[in-house]
């Protein structure tokens, strides 16, 4: 089936056509679910130009990777998704997408009014911000569109008050997390700003503690700055995310691991945070070129 989500042309107010080629095989649209929408499918190409949805929008991609390029201040930036990752994008924010590989996708839409109606606290006077990233890798994100997913494929079997307390954790953890709720409830006034020893300082607080799950919190907390500050400045600077920064410095690590002797690859997996050896030997090879054996027998 075709999608029902709204691409708007930002310039005319007109639906876009740049949605016809997203091909659904699960969707909530006969649920009765108001205010939220979930769709799951894939696209062979997708070329969103200069579209607004009236929506908060979560893309997270599943099953392959996939390259494309974006937009971002003007310019055209080359990608490339991991499954897992997630795109956000706020309502009434253009965005354009050249995507030339098939994707596979859930994506969950939840109205602005429905996202605060669920929140869990009490809100600003002020309106708050929210972000506009890509590449987004927050297990607790991920994990709350797939129970949204899993909902839809159960046709709402577990009922409306588990419907109702799901939008409510998603709506509370996406608000603290990815606004700057956290700066107007504290009243400061930021200084949204990153600078070259920021980063060194975050390169060595990752190498000290490259063992154990780093949180976004902590690399923010260095800058001084609350987490929506932070993944807002620090893509502006280093152009990737804190993610794929924690990714890089991981990798750059394991090339320093496997010089050592006597050493195994699956050791240095494990040492490194990766799930398995094969989780780590795609991800060298896709930052490198080569497969950490390959590099290993060359030493």
């Amino acid at each position: 089936m075709k999608t029902i989500l709204q691409f708007v042309e930002q310039s005319t107010g007109s639906r876009s056509s740049c949605g016809d080629p997203l091909e659904i095989e699960l969707s909530s649209r006969d649920l009765g679910w108001g205010g939220i929408l979930l769709e799951k499918g894939w696209s062979p190409h997708f070329f969103p130009s200069n579209i607004i949805t009236p929506y908060f929008y979560f893309a997270l991609a599943i099953e392959e990777r996939f390259k494309w390029s974006a937009e971002s201040r003007g310019e055209l930036i080359d990608l490339k998704t991991e499954p897992g990752e997630i795109w956000m994008n706020p309502p009434n924010i253009p965005f354009t997408h050249i995507i030339n590989d098939p994707c596979h996708f859930i994506i969950f839409t939840i109205d602005e009014k429905t996202l605060l109606a669920h929140f869990e606290g009490m809100l600003p006077e002020q309106e708050l911000q929210f972000l506009q990233n890509y590449n987004v890798a927050d297990p607790s994100l991920e994990y709350f569109v797939r129970l949204f997913c899993n909902e839809a494929s159960i046709r709402g079997r577990n009922g409306i008050q588990y419907l109702q307390g799901l939008i409510k954790l998603f709506s509370t953890y996406y608000i603290r997390n990815y606004s700057n709720y956290a700066d107007l409830v504290s009243k400061k006034s930021p200084s949204p700003r990153i600078h070259d020893g920021d980063i060194g300082s975050i390169t060595r607080f990752i190498r000290e503690n490259i063992e154990r799950t780093i949180a976004i919190e902590d690399l923010a907390e260095i800058c001084r700055l609350s987490k929506f500050y932070f993944l807002k400045e620090f893509k502006k600077h280093t152009g990737i995310t804190p993610y794929q920064y924690i990714l890089k410095v991981k990798l750059e690590r394991s090339k320093e691991l496997l010089r050592e002797p006597g050493i195994q690859i699956i050791d240095v997996a494990y040492k490194l945070g990766f799930s398995d050896q094969s989780h780590f030997a795609n991800a060298f090879k896709k930052h490198f070129g080569y497969p950490p054996g390959a590099y290993k027998s060359s030493e």
